[in-house]
Parts: structure tokens; C-alpha cells; sequence
């Protein structure tokens, strides 16, 4: 079987079961693949084709962590058709344990009490949500109003990346504020989010929205999903555990929400001599 004919039935079935998002990203992995082994026969993907592959790859700089996506989507290809070359053998390169950036304490100040008096109603409601449930910005796009209970506080996500509704929360002051923004709209349509003439907003306007607050306010850290991050910081420096983060941000691993906890070293040590007192 060809290469390119073992991708493709391969991602026929993804596509069924994986957000678009992540359906996008697996067609990127194939075309990188193709691009380059050439569409050879798949009967070539022997343990040692693939290593050689890989030791190419980190000569030329490629991370560890993108190579595991490409040789993980190989040896998936692979079982999917019942191809068996070899590849299954190879094990994953170990990744440097990083956490991602959020914003300080300082930095979370300065954008609600600079930055927030002067954008719109709208942009408010839209950073709120995402400080406060954690959401990612495809599931925020996708918020129904139908999808919100104002009397409890929750929001009940339909679309998410991992094909697995949940139910996140928002706080009071949230709360105020998005029964005033849903009071005012004119021409409010079934999603929460949306342009003034009514439609839906898209990915690239939220990104565009927070670039022009980025540029506008220097604050060069404010995106969805640094917003993401704050919120799982916040939660665990308020004594929250991993668990519940994970169920909250609608993580299938814990390990996942390691990377999203941000503690400096005086956060740590508060909290060490906080559970050490409790054991004195």
C-alpha cells in the first residue's frame, strides 16, 4: 500500500471522531510526511527508516515533542490498516518538562484596572470568560445562549476538543456583566459571541480582537489561552487540586494540567509552610 493511500484511510476515520482543529493539524503531519518520504510504498517504514528519519530531524533542530506527533501519527497509520513495518517498536523521545506563560499578579491588575474602563462591553464579557471557566477559545466561540444557566452560574459546553461535554462556572461579577451585554444586543443571534451585524464570531476575530488590546495596551502576554493558563494558576495557588483543575479546563490527563500550573518560588514556599504548620 502506498503512502499517501495509508494516510488517507487513516484520517477518514479521524475526522469522524476528532475536532476540526485536530483534524487539521494530523492533515499538516501528513503533508510534512509525504513531502518528505514521497508517496513510497508503506511496506519501507522499517524501525530503522523511521530512526534514521528521526536522528535527520533533530540534526536539523526539530523538537522532540513535534517528532513524537509525526512517528505517533505514523505508527497509528500503521495499526489502523494492520501494517506492520516495524514502526511499532520505536519508543517516544522524552520532552522537557515546560509550563506555558500566564499572566502575574501584575499583569492581572493592570488589565482590569487600566485596560477594562476602556473597551466595550462586549470585549469585557469575552476576557470573563475566559478568566473565569478556563474555556478554550474554539468552545467559546460555540457558546449558545441556550448553553447558559444565569440563575446558577454555569456554562454548559457542547463543542469542545475532546468530543466531551462539561459544564464550567463564572463568578458573580461575571455574572453582572453578561446579563447586561445580553440585555443591550440588538440583534442577538443563538451564539454569545457575536459581530454587530449578528453573525457568529469566528477564531481569527477573537485573535484579532485581543491583538488590537495587545497593541493597544502593551501587554504583550494577553491571548485566550494565556487567559487559560491564569485561571488553572489562580486555582492552584488557592489551594484547588489537580483533579478538579483537569475536570474544569476538561483535560483527559492529568499531566496535561501540570503544564498549565504556574507557581514562583515564593507561592511555593507559602504553600509548604502552609501544610507544614497543619502537620505541627
Amino acid at each position: 500500500m502506498k503512502l499517501n493511500k495509508l494516510f488517507d484511510l487513516y484520517l477518514i476515520e479521524q475526522k469522524l471522531y476528532n475536532s476540526p482543529g485536530t483534524y487539521k493539524f494530523y492533515l499538516s503531519i501528513k503533508k510534512t510526511l509525504i513531502n518528505t518520504f514521497g508517496n513510497i510504498d508503506s511496506s519501507a517504514l522499517t524501525k530503522e527508516f523511521v530512526t534514521n528519519y528521526i536522528f535527520s530531524e533533530r540534526e536539523r533542530g526539530i523538537s522532540p515533542n513535534t517528532l513524537n506527533h509525526r512517528v505517533g501519527f505514523i505508527k497509528r497509520a500503521c495499526r489502523f490498516s494492520d501494517v506492520h513495518p516495524g514502526v511499532e517498536n520505536i519508543r517516544n523521545m522524552r520532552i522537557p518538562f515546560v509550563t506555558f506563560g500566564y499572566l502575574d499578579q501584575k499583569q492581572q491588575t493592570e488589565l482590569f484596572s487600566n485596560v477594562f474602563p476602556k473597551i466595550t462591553l462586549r470585549s469585557k464579557v469575552l476576557i470573563m470568560i475566559f478568566v473565569d471557566t478556563g474555556a478554550r477559545l474554539s468552545e467559546v466561540i460555540n457558546i449558545r445562549i441556550e448553553d447558559i444557566n444565569f440563575d446558577e452560574r454555569y456554562v454548559y459546553l457542547v463543542h469542545t476538543k475532546t468530543k466531551h461535554e462539561r459544564y464550567v462556572y463564572y463568578t458573580v461579577g461575571t455574572s453582572r456583566l453578561l446579563k447586561q451585554y445580553v440585555k443591550k444586543q440588538k440583534k442577538m443571534n443563538k451564539f454569545l459571541f457575536s459581530t454587530p451585524s449578528g453573525k457568529q464570531l469566528t477564531v481569527n476575530n477573537v485573535e484579532c480582537i485581543f491583538g488590537r488590546m495587545r497593541k493597544r495596551f502593551k501587554i504583550e502576554k494577553l491571548s485566550p489561552h494565556m487567559l487559560r493558563h491564569t485561571l488553572t494558576t489562580n486555582l492552584y495557588s488557592n489551594g484547588a487540586d489537580l483533579i478538579m483543575i483537569s475536570r474544569v479546563l476538561g483535560h483527559t490527563s492529568v499531566e496535561t494540567t501540570k503544564r498549565y500550573v504556574h507557581i514562583d518560588l515564593i507561592e511555593t514556599r507559602r504553600r509548604y509552610d502552609k501544610f507544614i504548620h497543619k502537620k505541627k
